[in-house]
């Protein structure tokens, strides 16, 4: 009995330690935003930075977003959607849907757009593998690389920037 209570404890311990790195959860991403990454690439001066940092129970998310050579009013929409390097997919999490609407966390100002997002600003469907219906499900899409975010402007409106989030 002694024996297997040594053996079951060490094991726990080996599991806890190893966790994160057989792919634990997943507590932050980040992204460089470029033209040449979209699908297909576009001509710009244009740049920014994509940021994801995951709460410890993945409900909420805090995302931070840098554009820089777009004025705040050319910006059209700023999204984290569903696709690979190389593909573009729905949008999953919406940060400012567009000009007319806002969205959750509004439009930049400077350039900038920071909050939190919850559950309920996920737009559920199919991402790879996965059905993303809540914070925790776009986060393991995130690890997957499955993940990207589009900053969309008036001049594109189908993408200005995009940056493949990873971990």
């Amino acid at each position: 009995m002694r024996w297997t209570l040594r053996l079951l404890g060490v094991s726990l311990l080996a599991v806890v330690l190893a966790g994160p790195a057989l792919g634990g959860t997943p507590r932050d991403a980040k992204g460089r935003a470029s033209g040449e990454q979209e699908v297909a690439p576009v001509v710009t001066d244009a740049s920014g930075k994509c940021e994801l940092e995951f709460d410890r129970d993945l409900s909420e998310v805090e995302v931070e977003i840098k554009i820089r050579h777009i004025e705040d009013e050319n910006v059209a929409g700023v999204h984290f959607h569903c696709g690979s390097a190389g593909s573009n997919g729905p949008i999953l999490l919406p940060v400012m849907l567009n000009a007319g609407d806002p969205g959750p966390l509004g439009p930049p100002d400077g350039g900038e757009i920071e909050g939190e997002l919850g559950n309920a600003d996920i737009l559920p469907g199919e991402c790879g593998d996965l059905m993303i219906n809540n914070i925790a499900s776009f986060a393991y899409a995130v690890r997957n690389g499955d993940v990207y975010c589009n900053i969309h402007s008036v001049a594109n409106p189908s993408g200005e920037v995009r940056a493949q989030m990873s971990e």
